[in-house]
């Protein structure tokens, strides 16, 4: 894969964390964007302490996709150096960018109880009601905020290919160290087509295999 993808990833982060704040009419103040918990909430959960705690679940974007540099290693100069380098580095970018995207769109939020009404524009789905009004504010229209969800859109169908990609190495890894006969069984049914199909096949199949043999 090129870096077509990764640029295109990162740009659209930045466009967000930077164009959404700044379109938006009015914007919270700091106090509110690092101080204030929602308690006003649907949920039934008033508990400061516990809105803070489910809070730091956003954090858990940071554990997803630094492994690829594991994966990966095998095919990298100095591996042994430039393996945990590439781990740490991501988690590292991941908590600095996405803690500024994060603070882009609190800042440009105002009523949380209406950004999670279903009865809003987006039906429910803050983070497109928050696009929607910050652009409608000034311009009397939100077709810029579903630009931005398109922006969203695309960055994560970029992570689903990446993670179906690194799926199907891990697969293959399987099946060449471990020779799991499930795997295998799968593997000699797609001996007809090519390498790479055969990955990504893998990559497909084994998730369903594990939930089968799970059930």
């Amino acid at each position: 894969m090129d870096g077509s993808p990764r640029f295109s990833v990162s740009v659209g982060v930045f466009v967000l964390m930077i164009a959404v704040p700044a379109v938006a009419t009015e914007r919270a103040s700091a106090k509110f964007v690092f101080t204030h918990l929602n308690t006003d909430n649907s949920a039934g959960i008033h508990n400061n302490l516990y809105i803070f705690v489910l809070g730091l679940l956003m954090s858990q974007y940071t554990l997803t996709g630094y492994d690829a540099s594991a994966h990966m290693t095998e095919e990298t100069k100095n591996a042994d150096k430039n393996g945990p380098i590439g781990i740490i580095s991501a988690i590292s970018i991941s908590i600095v960018v996405g803690w500024g995207y994060i603070l882009g769109i609190t800042f440009a939020v105002k009523e949380i109880p209406y950004l999670l009404s279903p009865d809003n524009e987006a039906g429910g789905y803050a983070i497109a009601e928050v696009f929607y009004l910050a652009f409608k504010s000034r311009y009397g229209s939100g077709v810029g905020g579903i630009v931005c969800l398109g922006i969203v859109a695309v960055a994560i169908y970029f992570c689903g290919m990446s993670s179906v990609t690194s799926n199907s190495r891990d697969g293959v890894c399987v099946l060449e160290r471990r020779g799991d006969a499930a795997v295998t069984r799968v593997a000699q049914s797609e001996q007809a087509r090519g390498a790479h199909q055969r990955r990504l096949a893998l990559g497909f199949r084994l998730p369903l295999h594990g939930v089968a043999v799970a059930g």
